[in-house]
Parts: structure tokens; C-alpha cells; sequence
């Protein structure tokens, strides 16, 4: 049975794996109140996931465009260069 202080039960969605938790929301073992907090713990835990990604995905997004930029620059200034540095 789950506690009846919210606050004992956040702790518990906490120290809990979100796996598990998933799978007692499924199978109906929360009711009420402990059924609407945890969806939303789940959710919490879904935008940070989705949060992550996007920061990961940024970065690389970033990383490519300056890569890219750089190898452009270098390929139509390398002989303009060339010619001026002889």
C-alpha cells in the first residue's frame, strides 16, 4: 500500500526505478490521488528525458554546422590563399 503523506510518497516515486512505477500504473495498483501524482512524477520524468534529447541533439546539430562552415570556408579560400601566400 502506498503512503498516505504525499510528501513520503514523492519520496518513494523517487527512490523508486521508473519502470516499475510505470507498471503498477498499469496494472491499477494506484487509486485516486496516488494514481494522479504519480502520472504526473511519470510525465515530469518524460519532459526531462525529451529535455535531455533535445540539448544532446543541439549540441550535435551545432557541432556540424560549425564543422561544416569551417571545411566550406577551407575549400573555396584555400586557393585564393594559396595564390596570396606564395
Amino acid at each position: 500500500m502506498p503512503p498516505n503523506d504525499r510528501a513520503e510518497f514523492l519520496q518513494e516515486l523517487e527512490a523508486t526505478d521508473e519502470a516499475y512505477v510505470r507498471r503498477k500504473v498499469l496494472l491499477g495498483y494506484y487509486e485516486g490521488w496516488h494514481l494522479t501524482m504519480a502520472q504526473q512524477w511519470l510525465a515530469q520524468q518524460d519532459s526531462k528525458r525529451t529535455e535531455s534529447w533535445v540539448k544532446s541533439n543541439l549540441f550535435w546539430v551545432a557541432a556540424t554546422g560549425i564543422a561544416t562552415v569551417c571545411t566550406a570556408f577551407i575549400a573555396f579560400a584555400s586557393p585564393y590563399l594559396s595564390s596570396v601566400f606564395k
